[in-house]
């Protein structure tokens, strides 16, 4: 499971609890509301598949969930608009390679250091 958000919400994507199988949890995102902590997490979107072992990063508007994979490694990176959080990723990139196990980050403007 990875995660990314903005100054108002968090969004946890992907994952499974058992590592043989990716069952339809591993292609949902959840999104906590920072101001209702106490509330169950919403499920809010989907991947544009089953994925575990993902990276996150983001922006004020929009997350990016890359790489990780289901059976093998993938390419994909899926966006998802925060003032969307309804709708079903979107499919961007892709990454140069199918990777598993990624890492990213994010700065305040362009991903680079300031």
């Amino acid at each position: 499971m990875s995660a990314t958000g903005n100054a108002s919400f968090g969004y946890f994507g992907g994952g499974t609890a058992d590592s043989s199988v990716v069952p339809a949890e591993a292609s949902s995102i959840d999104r906590i509301d920072y101001s209702n902590d106490t509330a169950t997490a919403p499920a809010r979107g989907l991947f544009s598949g089953g994925r575990k072992v993902t990276a996150a990063t983001g922006n004020s508007s929009f997350g990016y969930f890359g790489g990780g994979g289901y059976p093998t490694a993938v390419s994909t990176v899926d966006r998802i608009d925060y003032s969307n959080d309804t709708a079903t990723a979107s499919p961007k990139g892709p990454l140069s390679l199918a990777r598993y196990g990624v890492a990213a980050t994010s700065a305040a403007a362009n991903g680079l250091p300031q």
